[in-house]
């Protein structure tokens, strides 16, 4: 148990099954029988207790561990059914809705004005056909599956389609829709994570606010330690358009502006460029929450630009007035060297001589140096390199990590 701003949680403020029916076991491998009703009783008596103990509270969340392996027995295969639209989609979250609803009507019971929250997440991200989440239960619709190298909505990408479609129907059952929204990279951390433009953070901001959102969790780039891109700025132009999603277009890149300049001292300018090199670079390419992009796309795109991407970062270094700003550059600059090492390694490591192996090392160890210095993790399951020999380029770190 854990408090979140005066609001209990049993296993963190998100998949709560397992620490509600007391099998930690389960998080990442299973989910509980939502048809059982012992597990009804169980997960009840604790949603229950946890706010007795807490009268405090205003909100609880009840939802499912973060896997795919939902139970398929036949109570819920029946219950499933009841629930599927004519694509036979939408089973699986009216199956997680009818069980929270029942915990949502004993809770209201007892403690009138407490929300329970839920997940349209993975295998319930499809909204049901045939009920509705009650008044006092809280949708959160997540937004993993998508490319976001594009906006979410409008059409612009094939990917994207079904999250387009999935709000609009949640937003039309649901009195209180939250959104998770995904801005990071899980897999490859120091990577650039090209979803800065206007049409993009503004377009998917306007997408939530015109389907009935009332709650948004924003999630950056620096999960369990730094970044090595332009998460900081990332989560400026985020609180922004978290007031004023339909700002203008002017407005927006007004606001970054303002932050670069900020943030990174006299040399600005010459960072807003790289930014707008690299977006344009990418513009055409997809992007998940797992994807490694060196290894996909960026290699071969970036490779005629990178010289020049490094080049603005260390013009905008030589510019700035404090070690604070430096440090903020030579942080921003890290998904860059990430690039060039990709770019190069191989070629120097494999087919060089002597000397162009020892030249491949001091550059994988400048990268490494710098993740050090400045706390980048490879990734949220490995952490931050620390190498005394590179026998791989930088996107394969991971597997020498075993």
């Amino acid at each position: 148990l854990r408090h979140v701003e005066g609001l209990p949680y049993t296993g963190g403020n998100c998949h709560t099954f397992d620490g509600l029916d007391g099998d930690f076991s389960t998080q990442y491998e299973s989910q509980p029988c939502l048809t059982n009703p012992e597990v009804f009783d169980l997960m009840l008596n604790n949603v229950l207790k946890l706010l007795d103990e807490h009268p405090e509270a205003k909100l609880i969340s009840v939802s499912q561990n973060d896997n795919l392996n939902y139970c398929q027995c036949d109570n819920c295969n029946a219950a499933m059914k009841k629930y599927e639209d004519e694509n036979g989609n939408g089973g699986p979250a009216g199956l997680v809705i009818e069980f929270v609803n029942k915990i949502a009507e004993e809770v209201v019971k007892k403690y009138p004005n407490v929300l329970i929250h839920t997940f349209a997440y993975q295998y319930s991200e499809d909204a049901p056909n045939g009920i509705k989440p009650h008044d006092n239960v809280v949708i959160q619709l997540c937004s993993i599956n998508n490319c976001f190298n594009h906006p979410l909505g409008g059409g612009k990408c094939g990917h994207n389609t079904s999250f387009e479609a999935d709000i609009e129907s949640w937003g039309k059952i649901s009195k209180t829709l939250f959104i998770w929204d995904y801005n990071n990279n899980f897999a490859y951390r120091a990577t650039p994570f090209t979803n800065l433009t206007y049409d993009i953070l503004a377009g998917n901001m306007q997408l939530f606010a015109d389907n009935n959102a009332k709650g948004l969790f924003l999630q950056g780039n620096a999960s369990m330690g730094n970044n090595g891109e332009f998460d900081r700025l990332r989560w400026y132009l985020l609180a922004k358009l978290a007031w004023d999603p339909y700002m203008s277009e002017d407005e927006y890149y007004t606001h970054m502006k303002d932050f670069m300049e900020g943030f990174y001292g006299e040399g600005w300018e010459s960072v807003y460029e790289a930014l707008f090199i690299l977006h344009e670079k990418n513009k055409n390419s997809h992007l998940g929450v797992f994807d490694c992009p060196i290894q996909n796309w960026m290699h071969t795109k970036l490779k005629s630009s990178i010289d020049t991407l490094i080049g603005l970062m260390e013009d905008a270094k030589m510019k700035c007035n404090s070690y604070v700003e430096f440090c903020n550059i030579d942080a921003s600059e890290i998904q860059f060297d990430y690039i060039y090492t990709d770019i190069h390694f191989d070629k120097l490591y494999n087919s060089g001589d002597e000397a162009q192996i020892q030249e491949s090392q001091e550059m994988c160890f400048r990268l490494q140096n710098k993740m050090q210095k400045y706390g980048v993790r490879l990734s949220d399951a490995y952490g931050i390199p620390n190498f005394t020999e590179f026998t791989k380029s930088a996107s394969y770190w991971k597997e020498l990590m075993g």
